[in-house]
């Protein structure tokens, strides 16, 4: 729907997979569906739910 924010939500979910110990790959598979994520909804929000979980 809309892709505002997307690279920015893929930064984000890198960092947050290395913080919780994820190997440069599976932090780069997690930011991929974090990104994908951000492009289901119109704005840049989340709603609750919204993200996948690591």
């Amino acid at each position: 729907m809309d892709t505002n924010g997307a690279g920015d939500a893929f930064a984000a979910g890198v960092i947050a997979a290395r913080l919780r110990g994820a190997d440069v790959l599976d932090a780069a598979r997690y930011a991929a569906r974090v990104a994908a994520a951000a492009c289901t909804h119109d704005g840049m929000e989340y709603p609750d739910g919204l993200l996948p979980r690591p």
